[in-house]
């Protein structure tokens, strides 16, 4: 397998999981990531230099991050994703009553 992404490409990358739980009270399971690029690498050893943490946790909390928390959804993202409703163009019809008083003049 092939990972790639805007910037860099690695050759026979993989991810291992292990289904093995060191913790019999909280369902865990140990990752194990090859042939990962060494700016990556780098990058994630100075964000968690940055944040205090070990490289370990720096990268349980991307991952945590990145897959289990809500993303943001875009405003066209949101009213594309809204249910569509045929109500008919009656009730989008305007109506000139002449009764408002005419506020830009």
């Amino acid at each position: 397998m092939t990972i790639k992404s805007s910037s860099l490409s690695i050759p026979n990358a993989t991810a291992i999981i292990d289904s093995t739980h060191s913790n019999k009270d909280i369902d865990m399971a140990n990752l194990l990531v090859r042939n990962v690029d060494s700016r990556i690498v780098a990058a994630l050893k100075q964000r968690a230099g940055d944040n205090g943490t070990s490289a370990e946790a720096e990268h349980r909390q991307i991952l945590e991050q990145a897959l289990l928390k809500p993303q943001k959804r875009s405003l066209s993202r949101v009213i594309l994703d809204m249910p569509q409703f045929d109500v008919g163009d009656e009730y989008f019809n305007s109506v000139d009553d002449n009764e408002a008083p005419n506020v830009f003049d």
